[in-house]
C-alpha cells in the first residue's frame, strides 16, 4: 500500500440530513491511486440519493460524487505510471477481470463500481480509486486549443486542485 495522504471527504449520513466532513487517509492500494479532486459535478442521481433517500449500494455514511476530474497525487504499486496526471475519473468502473469485460462488455459488469454508490465519492478533496480505467487529459491538447489547467495550492501540505481556463496569449 503507497503511503497516505491526509484528505477530507463530505459524508451523506442520512437523506437531507447536513453532509459530514470527515478526515481520512487516503492510501492506494495495489491498483489503485489517490486523485487529487480538481472538481466533482453534481448529478441528479446524487440528488435522489440525497433528497429522495434512493439507496445506495454502499451503507452511510458515504462520499457522493461520481463526477470526478483531477491530478494522481498517490499510486499504489503497479499504477506509478499515473503520478503526477491530471485524471478524469469514470463515473462506472469495470472490474476488468470478469468474462464480460474480457470481451469488450466492461459497460454491463456485474462487479463495477461506481464512486459516490459503490465506493467512496468525489466529494472530497482526494478519491482513492482503480487506475484501470482512468481517462489522462490530453494537457498537450488543451494548451493547442488555447486552454490549460490552472494549479494551486490548497493547503500547506500541497495538495493542489485543478482548473480549466483561457490561456492569455
Amino acid at each position: 500500500m503507497a503511503a497516505g495522504i491526509h484528505a477530507q471527504r463530505w459524508l451523506m449520513t442520512a437523506p437531507k440530513a447536513p453532509l459530514v466532513l470527515e478526515a481520512f487517509d487516503a492510501a492506494p492500494a495495489t491498483g489503485e491511486v489517490a486523485v487529487s479532486v480538481a472538481g466533482c459535478g453534481v448529478c441528479h442521481t446524487d440528488l435522489g440519493y440525497f433528497y429522495d433517500g434512493v439507496r445506495t449500494n454502499h451503507p452511510l455514511p458515504l462520499a457522493l460524487g461520481h463526477e470526478v476530474s483531477g491530478r494522481v497525487v498517490a499510486a499504489g504499486a503497479g499504477a506509478q505510471a499515473w503520478l503526477g496526471k491530471a485524471v478524469i475519473v469514470p463515473a462506472v468502473l469495470p472490474c476488468g477481470e470478469c468474462d464480460l469485460c474480457k470481451r469488450g462488455l466492461g459497460t454491463i459488469c456485474r462487479k463495477q463500481k461506481m464512486p459516490g454508490n459503490d465506493i467512496q465519492g468525489g466529494f472530497a478533496s482526494h478519491i482513492v480509486v482503480p487506475a484501470r480505467g482512468l481517462c489522462e487529459v490530453d494537457e498537450k491538447r488543451l494548451r493547442a486549443a488555447g486552454l490549460e489547467l490552472v494549479e494551486w495550492w490548497t493547503d500547506p501540505a500541497g495538495d493542489f486542485a485543478l482548473s480549466l481556463s483561457r490561456r492569455r496569449t
